[in-house]
């Protein structure tokens, strides 16, 4: 057993206080969980500005996405998110929707995204791809959407931001259509 780091029951005792004091201030202040992420994405850009990306990072932020869509999806349809990533390069995710809702999940195909994104969209470089720069286009009704391996680009916070300007080009193409 002394093989086992033992708890430290101070920090436990300060998170615990910490996490208390924070719901009193959103609920004194009336806040809401969108500006709940705002306040936690700031703190995750200051404290982890160059920490890389992992797994559950992209799948908060897929699953944030995807929450974001949901109340514009008809009920019968899923929308499914696959992701790939590269240590020299980015993080690939691809959003489609289907009839049957699959596991969020890793796409080996993927990992081939530079050759994806120049074959599909010849206005983006791999001067783009190099420079991390964030790059969405569509294909096939699937949206894919490329940053840096950086944890700062797949938060909670960018999930609804990015959700948000997708919904808004969707609603100004039908509205433009009308």
């Amino acid at each position: 057993m002394k093989s086992l780091k033992s708890p430290d029951l101070d920090e436990v005792h300060r998170k615990e206080l910490q996490s208390k004091l924070n719901w009193l201030i959103f609920v004194l202040y009336d806040l809401i969980y969108y500006d709940l992420t705002q306040v936690e994405h700031y703190f995750t850009e200051k404290t982890k500005a160059n920490a890389l990306v992992r797994k559950r990072d992209i799948q908060k932020y897929c699953d944030e996405f995807i929450d974001s869509f949901k109340p514009f999806i008809r009920e019968e349809l899923f929308l499914n998110a696959e992701w790939a990533t590269s240590k020299s390069f980015g993080t690939l995710v691809r959003f489609s929707i289907s009839e049957s809702e699959k596991p969020f999940q890793y796409n080996k195909e993927l990992e081939q995204f530079v050759k994806i994104i120049e074959t599909y969209r010849k206005e983006y470089t791999r001067e783009d791809i190099f420079k991390e720069k964030t790059i969405k286009f569509y294909d096939d009704d699937q949206l894919y959407i490329y940053k840096s391996n950086k944890l700062r680009d797949w938060t909670e916070f960018k999930a609804i931001v990015d959700a948000n300007e997708e919904l808004h080009k969707y609603f100004k193409m039908v509205f433009e259509n009308t």
